[in-house]
Formats: structure tokens, sequence, C-alpha cells
């Protein structure tokens, strides 16, 4: 019998711990992302005065704010309801030039393009919607190869730009920092990597350096990866000595 009695008390403080958490427990929102099809996408342009709504790789944006540019008097109205990426860059708004595939252009004029997506991502007066079925996502919203692939190539042209740049007005060196007990840093801005530079290669003498990847070589000298450190990372952390 006190068996009993005592399980029905450890319920009841059970169940009377969880009302309590359950109650008092921060909620987190959650935000839910619009999936559309091409043929409901299409139903938003700006008709009879109403929501004007634009694709761009993918990503649905809600610019009826912007009616004087995509209303049906704009001088970009035919982005309005559909995914127009290809014109973005090509200045071809004909039906066969507002298109989303993009995959044959150069790795430049992809680039601009994901520029025009970061404007849209950073223009506060454009709500990002969610995604639009197609060649970059797909019915539940998940990325395609497609898209992937695009944005791989976007990343090694920035690279390869930053690179050009370097080789014109030199590696930038790296910014660092030591804090008593904590031990030093070392980090590059823009996501070039640290790398130690041996000018001369003769010498052991060294000093830190941003590359625009972690494959560049310089034209001069050799480079090394910090120890302990990533060797795509743009922050390398070293400890303090241990105390003796």
């Amino acid at each position: 019998m006190l068996l009993k009695d005592l399980c029905t008390i450890l319920a009841l403080f059970a169940g009377l711990a969880a009302l309590l958490t359950s109650r008092w427990r921060r909620v987190t929102p959650i935000i839910n992302h619009q999936l559309f099809t091409k043929e409901k996408l299409s139903s938003f342009k700006g008709d009879d005065n109403s929501s004007i709504y634009l694709a761009i790789v993918g990503h649905v944006y809600d610019v009826t704010k912007g009616r004087d540019y995509y209303g049906a008097d704009g001088g970009y109205s035919g982005f309005a309801g559909r995914d127009g990426s290809r014109a973005f860059v090509t200045g071809n708004f004909t039906e066969a030039g507002l298109v989303e595939e993009i995959e044959d252009l150069t790795d430049q004029q992809i680039s601009e393009i994901w520029e025009w997506l970061s404007f849209y991502k950073k223009e506060q007066k454009y709500t990002f919607l969610g995604y639009v079925e197609g060649i970059y996502f797909d019915k539940d919203g998940s990325q395609l190869p497609v898209f992937d692939a695009c944005h791989i190539r976007v990343e090694k042209h920035k690279r390869k730009k930053m690179h050009e740049k370097d080789l014109k007005s030199g590696h930038p060196t790296c910014n660092s920092r030591w804090e008593q007990g904590k031990g030093s840093k070392l980090w590059c801005d823009e996501g070039r990597v640290p790398r130690k530079w041996f000018l001369d290669p003769q010498k052991d003498s060294s000093a830190c350096h941003c590359f625009a990847d972690s494959d560049v070589v310089p034209a001069e000298g050799r480079i090394e990866v910090y120890k302990n450190c990533d060797v795509s990372a743009s922050t390398c952390s070293f400890p303090p000595p241990p105390q003796i």
C-alpha cells in the first residue's frame, strides 16, 4: 500500500512540474514560408490594383509597394507573376527572355543575378514570401541541385575577383587580438583565409596575410596554414600557453 501511495504522489508531482513548465516555457514563433506553384504565382500581377509578386532564382517577393516599377505601366512589369531571373541580366523582356533558366549564362552574369537577389533581401519595402516550385526549389521548398550549382559558381567567381584585386593591391594583412587568459586570435575579412606568408622561402620569418581562397598560391614566397586552424576558416584562435 505504501509503495502504491508513493507512486501516486510522484505521478502528481511529475504532472504539476509538466504543467508549470508548459505555462512558463518561452515559445519561439515559427515562420511559415509560402510555397507557390507557377500557376499560383502568375495570379499576382497587380491586375485591378491587386498585389504584385515576383520571383528571382526561386525566391518570391511581394513588390506591391513598387507598383510604379512592376505594375502594368512600369518598366519592369514583365517580372510580375513569374520567375524571370534570366532577364535581370540579359534585358530581354519578351516571353522567351523572362524565364528562370540561367545555367548557360556566364559566372559574371549569374553573380549579377545574385546581386539582384541580395537587393530584394535588403530592400525593406519588399517582403520575402517563400519559394516557387521550379528548377531551384521543389514543392516542399527544398533547394534543388541547380540552385546549389549556381550558388557555387557565384562563390567561386567572388573568390576569383577578390584574388585579382589582391594581386593588384596586395594581400591584406590579418586582423589580430590577444586577451589575457584567452589567448590570441587571427582573422580575415570578406571570407578570406589567414596564412603564414614567408616572402623569402630561405628565411624562417613570416607574417600573417589574408588570401582569397584556401587554394591560392602567391606569386612569390610560400604560405602555410596555421597549426590547429581549418584550411578554409577565416578565423584562427590560439589558446594561451599552459601555466608552469
